[in-house]
Protein backbone atom coordinates (compact mmCIF):
# COMPACT_ATOMS: atom_id res chain seq x y z
CA UNK A 1 0.00 0.00 0.00
CA UNK A 2 2.85 2.38 0.80
CA UNK A 3 4.31 1.77 -2.66
CA UNK A 4 0.93 2.68 -4.23
CA UNK A 5 0.71 5.85 -2.12
CA UNK A 6 4.24 6.81 -3.09
CA UNK A 7 3.45 6.15 -6.76
CA UNK A 8 0.26 8.23 -6.54
CA UNK A 9 2.16 11.08 -4.85
CA UNK A 10 4.78 10.86 -7.59
CA UNK A 11 2.07 11.04 -10.28
CA UNK A 12 0.52 14.12 -8.64
CA UNK A 13 3.96 15.73 -8.37
CA UNK A 14 4.65 15.08 -12.06
CA UNK A 15 1.28 16.48 -13.14
CA UNK A 16 1.77 19.60 -11.00
CA UNK A 17 5.27 20.03 -12.38
CA UNK A 18 4.00 19.88 -15.97
CA UNK A 19 1.22 22.38 -15.14
CA UNK A 20 3.80 24.74 -13.61
CA UNK A 21 6.06 24.52 -16.66
CA UNK A 22 3.13 24.95 -19.09
CA UNK A 23 1.87 27.98 -17.12
CA UNK A 24 5.34 29.53 -17.24
CA UNK A 25 5.57 28.94 -21.01
CA UNK A 26 2.09 30.38 -21.66
CA UNK A 27 2.90 33.43 -19.53
CA UNK A 28 6.10 34.40 -21.33
CA UNK A 29 5.99 33.30 -24.97
CA UNK A 30 8.43 35.97 -26.11
CA UNK A 31 10.86 35.29 -23.27
CA UNK A 32 13.59 32.74 -22.59
CA UNK A 33 11.95 29.33 -22.86
CA UNK A 34 15.16 27.39 -23.30
CA UNK A 35 15.36 23.93 -21.80
CA UNK A 36 17.95 25.29 -19.37
CA UNK A 37 15.57 28.03 -18.15
CA UNK A 38 12.58 25.68 -17.88
CA UNK A 39 14.68 23.15 -15.94
CA UNK A 40 15.56 25.95 -13.48
CA UNK A 41 11.85 26.78 -13.09
CA UNK A 42 11.07 23.10 -12.51
CA UNK A 43 14.09 22.66 -10.22
CA UNK A 44 15.13 19.57 -12.17
CA UNK A 45 17.91 18.53 -14.51
CA UNK A 46 17.19 19.18 -18.18
CA UNK A 47 17.04 15.46 -18.99
CA UNK A 48 14.68 14.71 -16.08
CA UNK A 49 12.35 17.57 -17.07
CA UNK A 50 12.33 16.41 -20.69
CA UNK A 51 11.50 12.83 -19.65
CA UNK A 52 8.72 13.80 -17.22
CA UNK A 53 7.16 16.27 -19.67
CA UNK A 54 7.05 13.69 -22.47
CA UNK A 55 5.78 10.98 -20.12
CA UNK A 56 2.94 13.21 -18.87
CA UNK A 57 1.94 14.92 -22.14
CA UNK A 58 3.00 12.58 -24.93
CA UNK A 59 4.90 15.38 -26.70
CA UNK A 60 8.38 16.77 -26.30
CA UNK A 61 8.84 19.99 -24.35
CA UNK A 62 10.44 21.63 -27.40
CA UNK A 63 7.48 20.70 -29.59
CA UNK A 64 5.06 22.06 -27.00
CA UNK A 65 6.90 25.40 -26.76
CA UNK A 66 7.12 25.79 -30.54
CA UNK A 67 3.45 24.83 -31.03
CA UNK A 68 2.21 27.33 -28.46
CA UNK A 69 4.39 30.05 -29.96
CA UNK A 70 3.01 29.33 -33.44
CA UNK A 71 -0.60 29.34 -32.24
CA UNK A 72 0.11 32.76 -30.71
CA UNK A 73 1.61 33.85 -34.03
CA UNK A 74 -1.57 32.89 -35.95
CA UNK A 75 -3.57 35.04 -33.54
CA UNK A 76 -1.22 38.01 -33.99
CA UNK A 77 -1.30 37.63 -37.78
CA UNK A 78 -5.10 37.68 -37.81
CA UNK A 79 -4.93 40.82 -35.62
CA UNK A 80 -2.91 42.52 -38.37
CA UNK A 81 0.44 42.67 -36.54
CA UNK A 82 3.40 43.02 -38.94
CA UNK A 83 5.33 39.77 -39.45
CA UNK A 84 8.68 40.88 -37.93
CA UNK A 85 6.77 41.91 -34.80
CA UNK A 86 4.78 38.64 -34.83
CA UNK A 87 8.07 36.71 -34.91
CA UNK A 88 9.46 38.75 -32.01
CA UNK A 89 6.31 38.56 -29.85
CA UNK A 90 6.07 34.82 -30.50
CA UNK A 91 9.61 34.30 -29.23
CA UNK A 92 11.47 33.57 -32.47
CA UNK A 93 15.02 34.83 -32.84
CA UNK A 94 14.50 35.95 -36.44
CA UNK A 95 11.85 36.32 -39.10
CA UNK A 96 13.60 33.52 -41.02
CA UNK A 97 13.41 31.00 -38.16
CA UNK A 98 9.79 32.01 -37.54
CA UNK A 99 8.84 31.59 -41.21
CA UNK A 100 10.58 28.20 -41.37
CA UNK A 101 8.80 26.91 -38.22
CA UNK A 102 5.47 28.32 -39.39
CA UNK A 103 5.77 26.62 -42.78
CA UNK A 104 6.69 23.30 -41.15
CA UNK A 105 3.64 23.40 -38.88
CA UNK A 106 1.00 24.91 -41.18
CA UNK A 107 2.35 23.98 -44.62
CA UNK A 108 2.24 27.63 -45.74
CA UNK A 109 4.17 30.81 -45.02
CA UNK A 110 2.87 33.42 -42.57
CA UNK A 111 2.16 35.71 -45.56
CA UNK A 112 0.10 33.01 -47.26
CA UNK A 113 -1.77 32.45 -44.00
CA UNK A 114 -2.51 36.16 -43.72
CA UNK A 115 -3.80 36.18 -47.32
CA UNK A 116 -6.15 33.25 -46.65
CA UNK A 117 -7.53 34.91 -43.51
CA UNK A 118 -8.32 38.15 -45.37
CA UNK A 119 -10.53 36.43 -47.94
Amino acid sequence: STRKESSAASDVYKRQLVVRVKDYVMGDLSGDLSLEKLAQIAELSESHLRAIFREETGVSLGHFVKSVRLVRATYLITEGVKLPEVAKQSGFKSLTSFTRAFRRMYDMTPSEFRGKKKR
